[in-house]
């Protein structure tokens, strides 16, 4: 119970962090990267993938109110 409690933390920490909305894929990389599996290079990767999304949602998003 206490490792989805910290996986929904960490959900909401990298929505902070990055902007984007944690997909189902965040919460199984952050499970993978709680229980020893993902190396934090693995992590930050897809982090950085979430970053790159939500840059491209924005620029599509200001595209469209222009």
């Amino acid at each position: 119970m206490i490792q989805v409690y910290c996986a929904i933390i960490a959900c909401m920490l990298i929505n902070l962090w990055t902007g984007a909305k944690p997909t189902k894929r965040s919460g199984e990389m952050l499970a993978w990267y709680f229980a020893g599996v993902a190396s934090e290079a693995e992590m930050m990767r897809h982090i950085a993938g979430l970053n790159s999304k939500a840059d491209r949602v924005a620029a599509d998003a200001a595209r469209w109110s222009a």
